[in-house]
């Protein structure tokens, strides 16, 4: 055999070789291909409408499911005993209470648990927003809010407040929020809603976050600077929460838009 035949049989052999290890490439992750594909022409067609991002995209994408909002149970005289000290002598009965002491209260409603509670080292915590900020997230795992996300916590009218979003899978809940306030004096007053969260049955396939910023009806010259994924009710009082991508823009402008269809919601 001469070597021009050999290097030819060679060449072919070579070239079947990375056919058949692309095809396998493919066969194990067909998705890949797209994904990177359809990542350069969204940040091209951004780029072309000068929309500009500041900020890491998750790269997510695949199935998710609903999650489904329920009535959260509570021990009431294990609050009474958190927020008094001691056990209160008071009846229970229904789903709704309202117990008072002095200046501190528990106040349970169906869709909201509020309680104002004189702490000890309140007023510590008031000069260090940081320590208050940790101090609100142990208090609330010990009332029944365990799952939390922390958001900002600052300085505003003469008090510290601190906000946690609800979290399910690690996933925030956007439009769940807890309050946490503290005054000059050490009292805390809290806010939370009366819920608990479960998946919903079912999954469906959701759009990445380049599909929905590529349809998603931006304007020219606009500065994308946070995004993120997470949960959120389509109406008020809605039993159940969608996936929703949240991006944030240049001038503090908040959009949600539905993962499984794109679609803004209001």
């Amino acid at each position: 055999m001469d070597w021009s035949r050999a290097k030819t049989i060679l060449i072919i052999v070579l070239l079947l070789l990375n056919i058949f290890l692309l095809a396998m490439n493919i066969f194990r992750n067909p998705a890949s291909l797209f994904t990177d594909n359809y990542r350069k022409y969204a940040l091209d067609y951004l780029s072309s409408r000068d929309i500009s991002i500041d900020t890491k995209i998750p790269d997510l994408s695949g199935q998710a499911a609903k999650i489904m909002f329920t009535t959260k149970e509570f021990d009431p005289q294990k609050l009474c005993r958190i927020v008094f000290g001691e056990n209160m002598p008071v009846s229970f009965n229904g789903d709704t209470f309202d117990v008072n002491w002095g200046e501190e209260s528990v106040t349970l409603t169906w869709d909201e648990l509020k309680i104002t509670d004189r702490l000890s080292d309140g007023r510590d915590l008031y000069a260090s927003p940081e320590k208050f900020r940790e101090r609100v997230r142990k208090y609330l795992a010990e009332i029944g809010y365990k799952n939390v996300i922390a958001g900002e916590t600052g300085d505003e009218d003469g008090v510290i407040r601190a906000s946690f979003n609800l979290e399910f899978e690690k996933n925030i809940v956007f439009d769940h929020v807890i309050t946490a306030e503290i005054n000059s004096e050490g009292l805390l007053t809290v806010s939370a809603p009366a819920r608990d969260i479960s998946k919903g049955n079912g999954k469906s396939d959701i759009l990445s976050l380049y599909q929905v910023l590529v349809t998603g009806g931006l304007s020219p010259g606009t500065r994308i600077t946070d995004v993120g994924f997470g949960y959120k009710q389509v109406s008020e009082g809605d039993i159940y929460g969608i996936p929703v991508w949240r991006v944030i823009l240049g001038d503090g402008t908040v959009l949600y838009y539905n993962a499984y269809t794109g679609s803004r919601l209001e």
